[in-house]
């Protein structure tokens, strides 16, 4: 883990130049901001711009943007018995930027949320009291449940796969993911659209901008959260073990649906409903979409 143990800014400068066109003055401001950073030994350029507290390429900070950031390990050091790196990273600011390539933006990152309903099996107030009738069957009873939903859009390099949507939509996380455990976070959708941009040398070039949508449950009874949960019940049941499944009667040729154990016979009257699990999202490692908090940094260095 990385950690920033000092800051040092430089006084801001400032400086007059002859623009060509219309031969008009401009004032150029600039400072430098510089970070010593103390992390694993083993660490690489691209794993200490993860630091938590650095700045981004195209972030601002006194109304100056940021326009070069540059890592560099000075040292080995000893702390604790243990050795570890020394940094220095140095984020110069500017107020005037040659050409920005629109991918070294930053990405607009925003939240909202959508409510869902979800089936609720225990009293919120006592988890002992189960959503039954006094028979002991179970009641369908839904709750409200509030969903925070993250909406990441950045500008890429064309051209764009529709195979991304392909593989990545309808997937869960199968790592951390912007600090949400495994298989907490649903790629709900990618979109994207083409843009073509003039750049200051009076070219024009072809970006993407794409959209990721991101939906998030948290249980903390429920490591699996986007699993579904089916009552097991039908109008089939084992009768004797071994055997066919049967429809199940009354012993007066009546048939009718019923709640089942876990082997599939007539769950005991009283006996507490079973449900089935079953995954309706494919696992997926996210890591190659970079768009995770310390992968996002990485994108500006």
């Amino acid at each position: 883990m990385s950690i920033i143990i000092d800051v040092k800014q430089s006084g801001l400068s400032g400086n007059r130049e002859l623009q060509q066109d219309g031969a008009k003055m401009n004032i150029v401001e600039d400072f430098t901001r510089t970070y010593t950073i103390i992390s694993d030994k083993n660490a690489t350029a691209i794993s200490i711009m993860g630091t938590p507290g650095l700045p981004q390429v195209g972030s601002r900070s006194g109304g100056l943007m940021c326009k070069k950031i540059t890592p560099s390990r000075e040292t080995l050091v000893l702390i604790n018995g243990v050795t570890q790196s020394k940094w220095t990273v140095t984020a110069e600011y500017s107020s005037e930027v040659s050409e920005t390539d629109p991918t070294e933006l930053p990405p607009e990152v925003s939240w909202s949320s959508e409510v869902y309903e979800e089936v609720l099996k225990n009293d919120v107030d006592d988890p002992t009291k189960k959503v039954v009738t006094a028979c002991g069957e179970p009641l369908i009873l839904t709750q409200r449940r509030v969903m925070p939903v993250l909406t990441i859009k950045r500008t890429e390099k064309a051209p764009f796969s529709p195979m991304k949507i392909l593989t990545y939509t309808n997937t869960i996380n199968s790592n951390e993911f912007w600090g949400a455990p495994k298989y907490h976070a649903l790629m709900e959708g990618i979109n994207a659209s083409y843009k073509q941009v003039e750049m200051t040398d009076g070219s024009k070039k072809w970006f993407v901008d794409v959209t990721y949508v991101i939906k998030f449950k948290f249980d903390p009874n429920n490591d699996q959260p986007w699993r579904a949960e089916v009552l097991h019940h039908g109008t089939k049941n084992f009768k004797v073990e071994g055997a066919e499944a049967q429809c199940w009667d009354d012993g007066n040729g009546n048939t009718g649906t019923i709640n089942l154990d876990k082997d599939g016979k007539k769950l005991a009257d009283g006996a507490e409903p079973v449900y089935l699990k079953f995954n309706v999202y494919k696992k997926m490692d996210w890591s190659a979409l970079k768009i995770d908090t310390n992968q996002i940094r990485s994108l500006f260095v």
